[in-house]
């Protein structure tokens, strides 16, 4: 689930990108992304953007639809090694803790990303 690649600001997210992301976390495994819409706001701490993905017709998988990005960059003063290792480890048996999915992390000395499930929706 780690990337290769850091994602330090919202506008380096792509459509191959997230294609290539959704099929190695395993959420796309037939088909492509077609499109998204990006919504970005900045926090005290991060870079936040939601990511609303469009697939092509006849793409199979859990295909989330609603994702959230997460970048920190190291002079945000925050400790990274923590929150990525709480989000891409694997919470099934939490009960009515709402625990999203990663689909994707980076880290680098520069500072970090994480993609995640978007649950503003309901949380």
């Amino acid at each position: 689930m780690q990337s290769e690649r850091l994602i330090s600001d919202p506008e380096q997210v792509n459509v191959g990108w997230l294609d290539e992301v959704l099929k190695r976390s395993g959420a796309l495994g037939v088909g492509r992304v077609q499109g998204f819409d990006l919504a970005c706001s900045e926090s005290v701490n991060a870079s936040i953007a939601r990511i609303r993905v469009e697939y092509e017709s006849g793409s199979v998988g859990t295909k989330p639809r609603s994702l959230f990005l997460k970048i920190c960059k190291n002079e945000a003063s925050f400790l990274k090694d923590p929150e990525v290792h709480y989000y891409a480890r694997q919470y099934a048996d939490l009960e009515d803790h709402p625990v999203p999915t990663c689909y994707d992390t980076g880290s680098s000395v520069a500072g970090y990303h994480i993609l995640m499930d978007d649950l503003s929706a309901t949380h």
